[in-house]
């Protein structure tokens, strides 16, 4: 089924996004994050992601974890952890991000930390409620998958 209208995107300080495809319960955006810049630490109420990069190389903050994810790798941010996403190569960092959640909207971000002087601002209280029947969740059949394992193996600190 195609969209009639035109899928978003944006330039940020830190590169751009654009939405590649939406429905309910889910969202799919190509980020770019150019060299030497990062997103903000953040968190969100209502959401999952997936990261899976496509090229560059990508430095994740989940928790209180860092990584380092290579092209074909992914990495999983779990609803309410704080994350950021960074590119410290020479190269730009191109991510495929899987949003899945009961809401999906720009404004369910709570930032800690933000290079470029973005409000920090304290939790939103509520998001538009949807109908119970449409919120869904996603699960990947990750059992045994190259994909789901490989980015263990570069986990830092």
């Amino acid at each position: 089924m195609q969209r009639e209208t035109e899928l978003e995107w944006e330039d940020r300080p830190w590169g751009s996004w654009r939405i590649v495809d939406s429905d309910v319960g889910y969202q799919v955006k190509r980020i770019r994050v150019l060299p030497g810049q990062r997103l903000s630490v953040q968190t969100h109420r209502y959401r999952s992601e997936h990261w899976v990069v496509v090229s560059g190389v990508a430095t994740c903050l989940i928790g209180s974890d860092t990584m380092t994810a290579l092209p074909g790798e992914c990495a999983d941010v779990p609803l309410g952890v704080k994350h950021r996403l960074a590119n410290q190569g020479p190269d730009p960092l191109v991510v495929v991000e899987v949003q899945c959640g009961s809401y999906l909207g720009e404004d369910d971000i709570q930032r800690y930390e933000d290079d470029y002087g973005r409000c920090i601002e304290p939790p939103h209280e509520a998001a538009p409620a949807m109908p119970a029947s449409s919120a869904l969740t996603c699960r990947a059949a990750r059992a045994g998958t190259a994909m789901s394992s490989s980015a263990d193996s570069h986990h830092g600190s």
